[in-house]
């Protein structure tokens, strides 16, 4: 239906954050990949110094 905004993916699920990145299309970690390298380390960041992690050092 024109003029209707699907509801984000995001909304569904836990702790989830939508990304939008302007001016990129279907290829994003090519077309713009700083923009996608910053939003997972953005996203992976929280995780990377929580207890229990096996690959942080120390």
């Amino acid at each position: 239906m024109p003029g209707t905004t699907p509801e984000p993916p995001a909304d569904g699920i836990a702790d989830a954050a939508l990304v939008e990145l302007p001016r990129t299309g279907h290829l994003a970690p090519v077309e713009r990949p700083e923009a996608v390298l910053a939003a997972l380390l953005a996203h992976f960041a929280p995780a990377a110094h929580g207890p229990g992690n096996w690959y942080s050092p120390g």
